[in-house]
C-alpha cells in the first residue's frame, strides 16, 4: 500500500509514500517509522492516509490516522570560540543561541565535559594540549536542534600577539588575555608589529621560551625568569637585563641565546644545575643563589670604564669550570698591584701583556722576611718571572704593564676562588718591610674591609694601603691608605676593595706573625670601585668625621701625596691600630711625602686624634720627606665638621706661620731630606697674636698700656734668673724666676731696645725687644 500525509480538512496531497507488502488476501497491523520530509510546512495538524490495493480488482481500501501535529525544528546554532585556546585557560565559547542549549566537550587524554567554558587545567602528569571536540544541539517546542560541531586547538604555550603595544605585562598583548607564568610555555611567532619590552612592572615568568625567526625580545632594566628551555631562531636583547634560571630539572643555555652572548646578570636558582651551550658574556653579576653553574669554558666576566662584572658569592651554589675574568685598567702605564680570582693561574697568564724575559724583571712577588745573600736586612721584592710560577690565592704581585698610556684590558682564566681562605702572614721587623705583607683581594667580586663578620685579623693593623702608579716614571708611584671609615685619599673608597686588587697589611709591632682570613661574608657587589691603578681624583670628598685633609706637592706638578687628621673624643694622641694608618713612603722622587707624628715620631699618613681642653693649644707635628729641592705647597684641601676656631700652620725654622681658614695654600721653598722637627699645625679656640707663644718660645713680653709683663716658661721647674740688659749691656732689672710665671718689668723708665734674658744653668735664651713707653 502507500502512505500519505495529508493536511486536515483539505484535499489530499502526497508528500512521501512508500510499499508495505502484506500479501494476497490478507490483513495485517503495519507499524512503521519515517522521516518528516524537511520541506513539511510547520505548525500545522496532519494525518496519515493509508491506502491498500488488494491483488483482484476492484479491492481498494483507505483509512486516515488520527490528527497528529507537525512542530517547526529549531534552527542550528551558529557557534564559534576564543580558539586556539591556552593550556590552564578557558574555552571560550561564542554562540547565537545558548538558552537550554547542551554542550559536549572531548578532547586528548580522555577529556570530557559539559560546561560551556570548560578549565582545561594544567597537569604534571598529563599534557593538555590537542584538538578538542564541541557538540552543541539547541532544544525547542519539544524538537531539538541538529547537532552541530567544531574543533578547538589547545596549546600549551602563550603566544605573544601585541595587538596593544609592546609591554610584556600588559595581559592583553597576550593571545590569553592572561600574562605567562613559571608554568606557561610561550611563543613570540613571527610576522608581527610589536614585538615584547620587558622593562618596567613585574619580572617576566615563563616556563619554555620560544622565539620565530624574525622576533625579537627586548629585557631593559628586568629580569625573565624561565623554568624551562631556550629556543631562540630570533633575537633576545639582555645586554641590559637579567636571566634568571629557575627550573625544577636540569637546564641549558644554548649557544648565540642572546643578542651579542652578552647578559647584564645571571642568576641560578635550580638545585638540578645550568650548563652554559655557547659563550656567554656577563657584565654585571653572576649568582649561583641554588644550584651550581656550569660554564663549560664559555662564561666570561666583562670588564669595561663602567664595572667590572662579578660572581656572588652569597648563594649556595658555585660557579664550576674554567672561567673567564677581565680587568679593565684606564691606563696601562706602570706597576700595578694584582692578585688573581683564580686557584690554578700562573705567571704565564700575563704573557700577553707584559715581557717575561726583560733585562729589569716586570712581574713581583713580595717577601717579608726577604734578607740579602749577607743575611742582611732587604726589600721585600723578588723577581717572580718564571711562567710557571704559580699566583698563590689572598697574595698580590707587581706587574708593570710597560709605557702605554692608553687603557687595556687584562683577562685572565681559570677556576674561581669561593669559600674560606687564610694565610699566614710575618713581621721580621726589617729594616725595610717593618712588617708589611702585600695579599690580594682573592675572589672574582669586591669585598668589603669593614664587613662585620667574615674577617680574620690576628696581629693584623686595620688598616689597609694601596699603590698607584706615577704618571711619568712607570717604575715608581704613591701610595694611600683607609682605615675606620677614613681614606687618605681625597677619593672615599668606603673600604671596599676591587677584585683582582693587591693591597699591603701589616702585622702589629710586637708580635712575629699574623693571620688575615676571609670567607664569602666579606665579599661586596659594590660596582663603584675601580682598579687602583692611576692617580686619584683630586676633588675632595666628605666622611662624616671632624676632620682636616692635606695635600702636597711641588709647585707645577700635579701629582700629590695625601694625610687625614680625624678627631674623635675616643681618639688617643699615641698610635692605635684600630684607628690609625701607618705612612709608606712614596716611591715617585717627584711627589713630596706628607705626614703627622704622634708621641712616639711614629709617621702616619692617618692620624685618629683628640683635642685637648678649650683653653688648652693643642699641636700636631707634621713630616715633610721630599728627594728634591724646591717650592712647595701644603694644600688644606678640606675642613670637615670642625668646630676649632683657628688653625694654624707653623714654620718653626723661618719663624713664620699662617692662619689656614683665611688661606688654605701654605708655600715653602724646601731642601732635599726630611723635616720632622720643622713644621707644625696648631689648633686653638681663641686667635694666637703672640709669636713666642705660638712658637713655645722660653720668653715672651708684652706692653699693656705702659704695664710690661714678661712671661717665662723653664724646663723641668728649673729655677734660674730673669734678667733686663739695655744696649749698653748694664743690667737695669732681674729677678729670680722657677717653672712657669710672668713677672711685672719696673725697671725700664724710658722707651728703646732692651735684651730680655732667661738664664739657667742649662741654657740661655735672649730676645731683643723695643719698648715704648
Amino acid at each position: 500500500g502507500s502512505l500519505v500525509f495529508t493536511p486536515v480538512n483539505s484535499a489530499t496531497k502526497t508528500f512521501q509514500s512508500g510499499i508495505a507488502p502484506v500479501g494476497n488476501n490478507a490483513s495485517a497491523i503495519i507499524t512503521t517509522s519515517f522521516d518528516i520530509p524537511e520541506n513539511v510546512p510547520d505548525a500545522m495538524d496532519y494525518q496519515l492516509l493509508v491506502s491498500a490495493t488488494n491483488p483482484n480488482p476492484g479491492l481498494y481500501t483507505t483509512q486516515l490516522s488520527n490528527i497528529f501535529e507537525v512542530k517547526p525544528k529549531p534552527l542550528a546554532p551558529g557557534i564559534s570560540s576564543n580558539g586556539p585556546a591556552c593550556e590552564g585557560g578557558n574555552l571560550n565559547l561564542f554562540a547565537d543561541t545558548v538558552a537550554n542549549a547542551t554542550y559536549y566537550w572531548t578532547g586528548p587524554n580522555g577529556f570530557t565535559s559539559n560546561d560551556q567554558n570548560p578549565v582545561v587545567s594544567t597537569n604534571a602528569t598529563t599534557n593538555m594540549s590537542g584538538d578538542y571536540s564541541l557538540y552543541i544541539t539547541t532544544p525547542g517546542s519539544g524538537c531539538t536542534s541538529p547537532v552541530v560541531s567544531m574543533n578547538v586547538i589547545v596549546s600549551s604555550a602563550i603566544y605573544w600577539t601585541g595587538s596593544i603595544n609592546n609591554d610584556w605585562n600588559d595581559p592583553f598583548n597576550w593571545n590569553c588575555g592572561v600574562l605567562p607564568d613559571l608554568n606557561t610555555p610561550i611563543i613570540i611567532a613571527s610576522g608581527l608589529s610589536n614585538y615584547p619590552v620587558l622593562n618596567t612592572g613585574a619580572t617576566g615568568k615563563v616556563k619554555d621560551l620560544t622565539l620565530q625567526t624574525g622576533a625579537s625580545l627586548l629585557i631593559q632594566n628586568n629580569t625573565i625568569d624561565i623554568t624551562g628551555n631556550i629556543t631562540n631562531n630570533g633575537s633576545i636583547d639582555a645586554v641590559s637585563g637579567g636571566i634568571s634560571m629557575k627550573g625544577a630539572f636540569s637546564q641549558s643555555i644554548p649557544a648565540d641565546t642572546f643578542l651579542n652572548n652578552t647578559v647584564q646578570h645571571l642568576t641560578i636558582n635550580n638545585s638540578s644545575n645550568v650548563n652554559l651551550e655557547g659563550p656567554l658574556r656577563v657584565t654585571g653579576i653572576v649568582k649561583a643563589e641554588t644550584g651550581n653553574l656550569n660554564s663549560n669554558g664559555f662564561l666570561s666576566l666583562v670588564s669595561d670604564n663602567l664595572q667590572t662584572a662579578i660572581i656572588d658569592g652569597a648563594g649556595t651554589g658555585e660557579v664550576l669550570g674554567t672561567v673567564k675574568m677581565q680587568r679593565y685598567l684606564s691606563t696601562g702605564f706602570g706597576y700595578k698591584y694584582f692578585s688573581s680570582p683564580f686557584s690554578n693561574t700562573t705567571v704565564g697568564d700575563f704573557s700577553g701583556y707584559i715581557d717575561l724575559n726583560s733585562t729589569f724583571a716586570h712581574f713581583y712577588s713580595y717577601n717579608e722576611a726577604r734578607e740579602s745573600s749577607n743575611n742582611e736586612d732587604a726589600s721585600g721584592w723578588v723577581s717572580y718571572t718564571s711562567p710557571t710560577n704559580p699566583l698563590n690565592i689572598l697574595e698580590g704581585y707587581a706587574i708593570n704593564f710597560g709605557s702605554a698610556t692608553t687603557p687595556l684590558t687584562v683577562e685572565l682564566t681559570g677556576t674561581v676562588n669561593n669559600g674560606a681562605y687564610s694565610r699566614t702572614l710575618q713581621n721580621s721587623n726589617g729594616l725595610y718591610t717593618k712588617g708589611f705583607n702585600l695579599v690580594g683581594n682573592p675572589y672574582p667580586s669586591p669585598i668589603n674591609w669593614n664587613a662585620g663578620s667574615g674577617w680574620t685579623k690576628q696581629n693584623i693593623d686595620d688598616a689597609i694601603y694601596f699603590f698607584t702608579a706615577s704618571t711619568t716614571d712607570q717604575y715608581s708611584g704613591t701610595y694611600t691608605s683607609y682605615v675606620n671609615g677614613v681614606s687618605s685619599s681625597p677619593v672615599s673608597r668606603e673600604g671596599i676593595i676591587p677584585s683582582m686588587q693587591g693591597f699591603f697589611v701589616k702585622v702589629s709591632d710586637g708580635f712575629t706573625t699574623g693571620t688575615l682570613g676571609l670567607t664569602n661574608e666579606v665579599r661586596s657587589l659594590n660596582f663603584d670601585q675601580e682598579f687602583y691603578k692611576k692617580p686619584v681624583d683630586q676633588n675632595p670628598t666628605t666622611e662624616n668625621k671632624s676632620l682636616i685633609r692635606l695635600t702636597a706637592n711641588f709647585e707645577g706638578n700635579n701629582s700629590k701625596d695625601a694625610a687625614v687628621i680625624y678627631f674623635s673624643s675616643g681618639n688617643r694622641t699615641e698610635f692605635e691600630k684600630e684607628k690609625d694608618a701607618l705612612k709608606l713612603m712614596n716611591t715617585d722622587v717627584t711627589v713630596p711625602n706628607i705626614y703627622t707624628l704622634d708621641p712616639e715620631n711614629k709617621r702616619l699618613s692617618i692620624n685618629g686624634t683628640r683635642l685637648k681642653t678649650e683653653t688648652e693649644i693643642n699641636r700636631i707635628p707634621l713630616g715633610i720627606q721630599v728627594k728634591e729641592s724646591g717650592w712647595l705647597q701644603i694644600n688644606f684641601d678640606a675642613l670637615e665638621y670642625l668646630d676649632t676656631g683657628y688653625i694654624y700652620i707653623l714654620d718653626k725654622q723661618k719663624r713664620t706661620g699662617q692662619d689656614i681658614r683665611k688661606n688654605n695654600v701654605f708655600r715653602i721653598n724646601i731642601e732635599a731630606g726630611t723635616h720632622e722637627s720643622r713644621f707644625e699645625l696648631i689648633f686653638s679656640q681663641n686667635p694666637i697674636t703672640d709669636p713666642a707663644l705660638a712658637f713655645e718660645d722660653p720668653l715672651s713680653v708684652s706692653n699693656t698700656n705702659g704695664e710690661i709683663i714678661a712671661k717665662y716658661k723653664i724646663e723641668n721647674a728649673q729655677s734660674g734668673w730673669l734678667q733686663i740688659i739695655n744696649l749698653n749691656g748694664q743690667i737695669i732689672d732681674q729677678y729670680k724666676v722657677q717653672g712657669m710665671g710672668s713677672n711685672k718689668i719696673n725697671g725700664i723708665k724710658s722707651s728703646g731696645l732692651y735684651f730680655f734674658t732667661l738664664v739657667t744653668n742649662q741654657s740661655r735664651y735672649s730676645k731683643k725687644v723695643l719698648i715704648r713707653l
